[in-house]
């Protein structure tokens, strides 16, 4: 494993753990908004931040310290560089070309609409 490979995983994974912890957050502060004893429980500053901290810990720890997740993301790192991205110019022509099209089928869909709607207030009329 390259020594740029091992940076990008391990600070990939510290990114998962925080992800971990503010998910930990908001089920925690969800459930104590909900039910009266989670809210007690939750009213304690090591239920409130120890509890988001120690899901985080973990989370860090079974990402980094598992030979197999590691080897796996070392493979996905390493199949990302060998990527072809396209040109900038590329991706303003492609980008132009899904604006034009999204209106011409916004107009196409309006038109269909609005015929529609006549036909069927001729028919009930």
């Amino acid at each position: 494993m390259e020594k740029r490979n091992k940076k990008i995983i391990t600070v990939s994974f510290l990114l998962t753990a925080a992800l971990a912890l503010l998910v930990t957050r908001v089920l925690l502060e969800t459930a104590a908004a909900a039910y009266g004893p989670i809210a007690k429980l939750y009213n304690q500053d090591l239920v409130q931040h120890g509890l988001p901290l120690l899901v985080a810990f973990v989370t860090f720890c079974c990402l980094q310290f598992n030979k197999k997740v590691v080897n796996w993301a070392d493979e996905v790192v390493t199949e990302t560089y060998k990527v072809v991205w396209v040109s900038r110019k590329d991706v303003v022509a492609m980008t132009i070309v899904t604006c034009v099209m999204v209106i011409i089928s916004s107009v196409v869909l309006a038109v269909f609409d609005i015929t529609s709607r006549q036909v069927v207030n001729l028919i009930l009329n």
